[in-house]
């Protein structure tokens, strides 16, 4: 996936309101019953919040049929675990430090989760970041937002028609090897969360980056390396999906 190899830098203003890395893994059905041991475990690691939910069933009236997912939070809500029968993940919607950080933390929840339920195998891997850059987000920017946006992404805001587009939308695919890729460039006018910042009726460009493999993934050295690896494509994704004029307006920090 050539979108081009970028310098790892630290930006002064992150635009980053949702990260997520989540493995996949046979059927464990005990963890539908009750994960109180796991919880007492995670409570001990720094996620004294729980939460559950019920994902509806798909076409069937089967009430065996639905899936439980349970939620384990930080106290500060910032990051959260979640589980299901088939999916163990993490995901964090506010103050991300850096990858290291959430490398490491994603190497003890895998190494938490092993030691309980023993999982014969991972069979999925997959990292989802998402990035909104706006005047909310950073109250500083003075330029028209369709400036971040480069011409590659949408070409048509780069024509007469601009002045006039409410909004623009692209899915992109790719590819390579066991690796595959997906990329939505949206520029619109949103309000919602974003992370921990609320935004209403504001133009906005969003990023939504999720790379994934599907194999037999059998060690937690072999999962994190995958998530290594995406990491390096998400920010060469990024980079090739801004302008400079957000380059500048992000900031390279000195820390």
């Amino acid at each position: 996936m050539n979108f081009g190899e970028f310098e790892r830098v630290k930006y002064e203003h992150n635009i980053l309101f949702d990260l997520a890395l989540q493995t996949r893994f046979p059927d464990i059905v005990k963890i539908q019953e009750n994960p109180g041991e796991f919880q007492d475990i995670l409570r001990k690691n720094g996620y004294p919040e729980y939460d559950s939910d019920i994902l509806e069933a798909e076409e069937s009236e089967d009430a065996s049929a639905e899936e439980k997912i349970f939620r384990f939070l930080s106290a500060d809500k910032d990051w959260q675990i979640f589980l299901t029968k088939s999916t163990i993940g993490l995901g964090c919607s506010g103050n991300y430090r850096n990858y290291k950080d959430h490398r490491e933390r994603f190497k003890t929840l895998l190494e938490l989760f092993l030691e309980v339920y023993e999982p014969s195998n991972f069979t999925h891997v997959g990292l989802r970041q998402r990035g909104i850059a706006n005047k909310t987000i950073l109250p500083h920017v003075k330029t028209d937002i369709k400036e971040f946006i480069p011409d590659h992404i949408f070409p048509e805001l780069s024509t007469p028609l601009a002045s006039s587009i409410e909004s623009l939308r692209k899915v992109s695919h790719f590819n390579e090897g066991d690796l595959n890729a997906r990329i939505i460039h949206v520029f619109s006018e949103v309000s919602g969360t974003f992370g921990n910042r609320q935004v209403e009726n504001e133009e906005s460009y969003i990023i939504d980056m999720t790379c994934f493999v599907e194999e037999n993934i059998e060690r937690t050295d072999d999962a994190l390396s995958r998530y290594d690896r995406f990491t390096e494509i998400t920010r060469n994704i990024f980079e090739w999906s801004i302008t400079d004029k957000l380059r500048e307006v992000l900031g390279i920090s000195s820390s």
